[in-house]
């Protein structure tokens, strides 16, 4: 093992890996004498598909991200993140067959290695981590025939968003039907978002004064370069926040939409220290839906707040503000 690791700490996390959990210490000390110690910056990839499956990893700090390639696209595709305690890599090293997937971390992590020789010569000696192994892997199996994935309870994920891609992340978290809280915080380390996901839906979503559906668009929207945790389990507090009514499929590409229309309006209104003027004496506005936020945010032109001012005190996302901003510009209701 490296030395530059302390041994203590190590057996530690081995003692608490799912696999090799109830081990004898003569058996942890004989793992650990034969794991390499690596770490991987940001985009570092850990092996590709088709690469020789000669290695197991055990994730000490960070997340591994799983990609396989979509049988109908032909194109790369993000199945999972893997954390602190998981193993990646140890079905194939079994068949020896090449990799399938590819494993690549998004921001960092720190990883334990055992080669395929070293992990084949372990099952001879410990018959009993042959039956956790054989556990691990008939629990995994059950969960892909239930079409859910293996959850290991009290697990973190955690990263920066701008490694992440927040769509995958939480289409993820949806698909392996979790229940926890996605927390978003700022270089301070203060708490700026949360998202709560209950059974693979996105239950309710709280972004600075923003709450429910524009919250969480606002996410798409504004957010990048943030920290973000994910604590599996229930969240009492999130609980009894506005609901959102809608699929979490749905309401994601909805966000990716209005993320991407949000960019082509602020491209006609690149300054959002903007004041505008009012043009006409009486306001009027023919879409039922948005008549009160309209309203709103002409009542603010009307006492001279910017459009940033604006964004700041009314509940809905920014996409939702420009789209009524550049409709009043193009009707000629106000101008600079």
């Amino acid at each position: 093992m490296d030395d530059q690791l302390d041994r203590d700490e190590i057996l530690g996390f081995l003692r608490q890996c799912q696999l090799f959990a109830s081990l004898s210490d003569e058996t942890i000390e004989q793992v650990l004498e034969k794991c390499t110690f690596k770490t991987y910056g940001p985009g570092s990839v850990v092996f590709d598909v088709e690469d020789p499956s000669d290695a197991v990893y055990l994730i000490k700090t960070g997340v591994v991200e799983i990609s396989r390639t979509d049988p109908k696209t032909q194109k790369m595709e993000v199945v999972a993140y893997l954390g602190e305690r998981e193993m990646v890599g140890e079905m194939a090293i079994l068949t020896g067959s090449p990799r399938g997937s590819m494993a690549r971390v998004p921001e960092k992590a720190e990883v334990l290695i055992l080669s395929r020789k070293a992990f084949l010569s372990l099952l001879g000696k410990a018959p009993l981590l042959t039956v956790r192994l054989a556990t691990v892997l008939a629990k995994r199996l059950e969960a892909w025939i239930r079409k859910e994935r293996l959850q290991i309870k009290g697990q973190m994920l955690s990263g920066n968003l701008e490694y992440f891609d927040a769509s995958t992340l939480i289409q993820t978290l949806a698909q392996s039907n979790r229940t926890g809280q996605l927390t978003i915080v700022d270089k301070n380390n203060e708490t700026v978002g949360e998202i709560y996901i209950e059974d693979g839906e996105v239950h309710s979503a709280q972004l600075g004064h923003l709450h429910g559906v524009e919250a969480f668009y606002q996410v798409f929207q504004s957010i990048s370069g943030q920290a973000f945790t994910f604590k599996v389990g229930e969240s009492e507090a999130m609980q009894h926040e506005e609901r959102i009514p809608f699929r979490t499929i749905a309401i994601l590409f909805e966000a990716n939409r209005l993320r991407d229309e949000l960019n082509k309006l602020k491209q006609e209104i690149p300054d959002a220290n903007k004041v505008f003027v009012p043009k006409v004496k009486r306001f009027s506005w023919k879409d039922k839906e948005t008549v009160p936020l309209a309203k709103e945010i002409w009542d603010l032109i009307n006492q001279g707040k910017s459009l940033d001012s604006i964004l700041q005190k009314v509940m809905a996302s920014h996409y939702s503000v420009y789209r009524i901003v550049s409709e009043m510009l193009d009707q000629g209701q106000i101008g600079l």
